[in-house]
């Protein structure tokens, strides 16, 4: 990605952290550039095409990185279980614009069916990277064999929409340290016990 394109995506970080999209307005982001309109144009054809861009690049950004597949014992798996669901957490937790960006994401999904179609894009290739992580700690011996992938992988799935849920509306309740020790007891229940 060039630097213009990535500064007008870091752009639209900002302010739909700070006013939400619907305020945010395409002058808005040329001034912040510091470029003018047909630039913007070069790049997203409309508001809308920008908004889907900016989902699927923010949602990659903050899975990329997360899977591994080079484990030597149980421990280090289940480390690494534990730190990937620790680590989302926190960054939820501590980070404003983030959680505010994710909110307005998850509400902006419900409203325009091209986000829906961009989170499902980027949900799948979650999917897809957990699946070949279980798949591989079952071929080590690290989770249960006999353990259901699809119903584990939809259980992650799940876990993680409850812990986005509780971040974004009800983290007065469940606080940072509560989510990270429902994520470890989860983590307990499918990784082998040596």
């Amino acid at each position: 990605m060039n630097d213009t394109k990535a500064k007008i995506l870091g752009v639209m970080y900002d302010l739909m952290a700070e006013q939400g999209y619907e305020k945010t307005t395409t002058n808005q982001i040329c001034e912040l550039v510091g470029v003018k309109k047909p630039t913007l144009y070069y790049y997203f054809n409309t508001k809308e095409e920008l908004l889907i861009e900016f989902v699927k690049w923010y949602m990659s950004d903050m899975s990329d990185g997360l899977l591994r597949l080079d484990f030597s014992n149980e421990q280090e798996f289940k480390s690494y279980l534990v730190n990937m669901g620790d680590e989302y957490i926190h960054h939820y937790c501590t980070n404003i614009k983030s959680k505010q960006v994710l909110s307005q994401i998850r509400i902006l999904e419900k409203r325009i069916p091209a986000v829906k179609e961009a989170m499902d894009v980027v949900l799948n290739k979650s999917y897809e990277d957990i699946r070949r992580m279980i798949e591989l700690g079952k071929s080590l011996g690290m989770i249960e064999t006999n353990i259901n992938l699809e119903a584990t992988i939809s259980l992650i799935s799940i876990i993680f929409e409850g812990i986005d849920n509780m971040i974004l509306h009800y983290s007065d309740f469940m606080p940072e340290q509560k989510l990270m020790e429902a994520w470890r007891q989860f983590v307990q229940l499918i990784v082998v016990k040596s």
